[in-house]
């Protein structure tokens, strides 16, 4: 065993008794996030899955926790679960870009190419408005944007995915758009 994976069962170990020692309904559920972290590093995802839903039980509107749980029931394959777990994230905080990005990759697993391309596009839309607001908050208070934020513009990820997307969808033409991040390309066919 290396000395990282003895550090980590050594802090593994400890969150363990740190849950036991508040049986009953007096339980802290940042415990169980924590744990549900370390299973995850591990790759012991049922485990995982198990300390996030103990911890949702506990605080039912954490979006993050819920995609936590979506991520990590993707990572064990249960994709409809996973959906599930991002579409209760998104109903929470309906801009919350990760799980739009991670509801498409779960949609692009259960080969559902259309849902995975517009979520997609939902996602690098709302990254489009995002980067505006920085640009008028920045010219507001005279400050040059773009040396303010030099990793600017959409992620380079969500359009590699939505290229996938839109050549599994035999949109070739499309496809290429991706490469301009060109996103008005998509509004005569899709909708977001």
């Amino acid at each position: 065993m290396s000395s990282s994976d003895a550090r980590k069962a050594h802090v593994q170990d400890l969150y363990i008794q740190a849950a036991r020692m508040t049986p009953g309904q007096d339980w802290d559920p940042d415990v169980q996030v924590a744990l549900g972290v370390l299973f995850n590093i591990s790759a012991e995802y049922d485990k995982a899955v198990d300390c996030f839903k103990a911890a949702l039980s506990k605080r039912p509107d954490d979006y993050i926790l819920w995609n936590r749980l979506g991520a990590t029931e993707a990572h064990i394959g249960n994709n409809k679960e996973a959906t599930v777990a991002y579409f209760r994230a998104l109903e929470l905080h309906p801009s919350f870009i990760r799980a739009r990005y991670n509801l498409s990759l779960a949609s692009t697993n259960m080969g559902q190419h259309r849902e995975a391309a517009e979520n997609c596009l939902i996602a690098l839309s709302l990254q489009q408005r995002e980067l505006q607001s920085m640009d008028e908050k920045g010219k507001a208070a005279h400050i040059d944007a773009s040396r303010a934020a030099p990793a600017r513009g959409m992620s380079s990820t969500i359009w590699n995915a939505l290229q996938l997307s839109m050549y599994m969808l035999g949109e070739p033409q499309l496809a290429e758009s991706c490469e301009r991040q060109d996103l008005d390309a998509f509004r005569s066919k899709f909708d977001f």
